[in-house]
C-alpha cells in the first residue's frame, strides 16, 4: 500500500507482509534489513504491517494503518502469492484440497480483499486536484 507524499518516488510506503524478514534471509540481500529499512536508507518513509492476505479483516486492518500513518491510500500492489509446488511436489490427483485452498485464498481471494478494502477508502477519500482519488 502506497500514500502518495515525499519519499522513494513520491510514495509513503505500507510493507504488510506475514513476517517483517524474509524466510530466506540467510540467502537475500535482506541480511542487512527489511524491505522497510532499504526504503528509509533511501529517504522513503514506510512502515511495516504484519498481515495475512488469507484473512480478510488482516487486510482491512492493513488498510487502517495505512490511512492511520499517511492518511490516505492512493496505489495498492497485491503481491502475495504462493504455490503450492513449491511446498508441496506431486501430482495435481495427490495434492490435498487443503493445499489447494490455502494458494487460492492467498493468490485469489487476498487480492479481492485488497482491492476491496482499499478500493472503499479510496471512495471516502478526497479527490487529489487531478480528480483521482487512488
Amino acid at each position: 500500500m502506497s500514500a502518495t507524499s515525499p519519499g522513494v518516488e513520491g510514495a509513503h510506503i505500507v510493507n504488510a507482509d506475514l513476517r517483517e524478514t524474509t524466510k530466506y534471509q540467510s540467502h537475500s540481500e535482506e541480511t542487512r534489513g527489511t524491505t522497510h529499512d532499504r526504503f528509509r536508507e533511501n529517504g522513503g518513509q514506510t512502515i511495516f504491517v504484519q498481515a495475512d492476505v488469507t484473512k480478510r479483516q488482516s487486510v482491512e486492518d492493513a488498510v487502517q494503518a495505512a490511512v492511520k500513518e499517511f492518511g490516505r491510500v492512493d496505489i495498492v500492489v497485491n503481491n502475495a502469492g504462493i504455490t503450492f509446488e513449491s511446498r508441496d511436489l506431486r501430482p495435481v490427483w495427490d495434492v490435498p484440497i487443503e493445499t489447494w485452498e490455502t494458494t487460492q485464498s492467498t493468490n485469489s481471494t487476498g487480492v479481492f480483499s485488497g482491492i476491496k478494502y482499499a478500493s472503499a477508502h479510496m471512495l471516502k477519500q478526497d479527490p487529489h486536484p487531478s480528480g483521482d482519488r487512488g
